[in-house]
């Protein structure tokens, strides 16, 4: 499962932020909403599985920590300073020991 966490990459990705709000938007696979408060929120995924996720701000990089399954993903989302990419790194903690780290650089679209 890590393996296929680490891989789940989308080649475009739009976000918007709305008051305490943020909506994401892959091109692969479905948009969503997360509510930015810090409180920890539960829902559950196709097939049974319960996803626990934290969405709060670290100064002026977004962090969305999520656990199912015995794993841990986090990803911080952080905007350069110009404007013209997004870094999201993120790090998937495997219970049996195979961590995996990444690095995904998003590049602003031209109007």
């Amino acid at each position: 499962m890590g393996m296929a966490l680490a891989r789940d990459v989308a080649t475009t990705l739009e976000m918007r932020l709305d008051s305490a709000l943020v909506r994401i938007m892959p091109s692969e696979g479905v948009a969503y909403q997360l509510d930015t408060g810090g409180e920890v929120s539960e829902a559950e995924l196709l097939g049974g599985s319960v996803v626990k996720r934290r969405v709060f701000w670290e100064g002026v990089e977004l962090t969305i920590r999520q656990e199912v399954g015995g794993f841990s993903v986090t990803e911080r989302f952080a905007v350069a300073a110009d404007g013209s990419e997004m870094v999201v790194l993120r790090r998937i903690e495997d219970p049996r020991g195979a961590d995996v780290e990444a690095k995904l650089v998003y590049t602003r679209a031209l109007p």
